[in-house]
């Protein structure tokens, strides 16, 4: 009984810590950590050309067409931070070690779902089009905007000085940059043992492609695949529209390439 009394106090005084509104202290003795934002980008690029070699223009010139990834995820981390606004004061967030960090990869995680269903949605009623998909984007963003704002106060601990242990984040950028490079491979390169992406190229990126051309996402009867969950490939179908009307038939790059940085992000977030 006592050491459940014990507990309970301890966990008192964490929450108690987590609601205070006090503002973080600058740090003044020290680089602050906004600065490991920059140094883990080029650390990651450097680990990239290293790997990659002779072949880094090409793996750097592709990851420009995975930028088309960030046409999902920017929106859809502002729609799930609206979604989330109630959530930041229970208990499971604020016990989190980083509050911040586990509220963004839930907004993320719930906003990219909203956009799946939100999607199929619109497919289902035949108004599938490069306006109409851009609208629901523009929609989602514009809905989380005024959420994001308050995040300010929140961001204060960037400015606290960088500890030693923090450095050791700049590990990540090996494993980082070896998934930016998977990403940069065409559909049905890789994964000889399981038809060279037979499913990649049967059904993930060739059903949004169909679903595009009819402007729904009604089965089709020619792809048994079609009648199958297609949560992602809903996002693909946003990105493949959008794509097709800024860049006609270059959407192709930003279909195959933005899919598969979304699946790193989401292999991060997981992380």
């Amino acid at each position: 009984m006592t050491n459940c009394a014990y507990l309970v106090g301890v966990m008192k005084r964490h929450i108690a810590y987590r609601r205070t509104e006090k503002p973080l202290a600058n740090g003044t003795n020290g680089t602050p950590r906004w600065v490991m934002i920059p140094v883990m980008g080029v650390t990651t690029l450097l680990v990239l050309a290293i790997i990659s070699g002779s072949q880094s223009t090409e793996v750097l010139s592709t990851l420009f067409n995975c930028s088309w990834a960030g046409v999902i995820l920017l929106p859809a981390i502002l729609l799930g931070l609206a979604m989330t606004h109630r959530l930041r004061e229970l208990p499971m967030m604020k016990l989190s070690p980083w509050p911040l960090g586990f509220r963004l990869i839930l907004s993320a995680s719930l906003g990219m779902g909203a956009l799946s269903l939100a999607t199929l949605a619109l497919g289902s009623f035949g108004l599938i089009s490069g306006p109409a998909c851009g609208g629901l984007l523009i929609i989602s963003a514009a809905a989380g905007y005024p959420f994001a704002r308050q995040l300010k106060p929140e961001l204060q601990f960037l400015l606290r000085p960088i500890q030693r242990r923090h450095w050791l984040i700049l590990l990540g950028c090996i494993p980082i940059a070896v998934l930016l490079i998977a990403a940069t491979f065409p559909a049905g390169t890789l994964w000889h043992t399981e038809g060279n992406g037979f499913d990649v190229l049967e059904y993930h990126l060739q059903l949004p492609r169909q679903f595009l051309a009819l402007h729904n996402t009604s089965p089709v009867h020619e792809n048994i695949y079609s009648y199958m969950p297609l949560n992602m490939e809903m996002l693909y179908l946003i990105l493949a529209a959008v794509a097709k009307s800024a860049v006609g038939a270059g959407y192709i790059y930003a279909l195959v390439f933005g899919a598969q940085i979304l699946h790193v992000a989401v292999t991060l977030m997981a992380w």
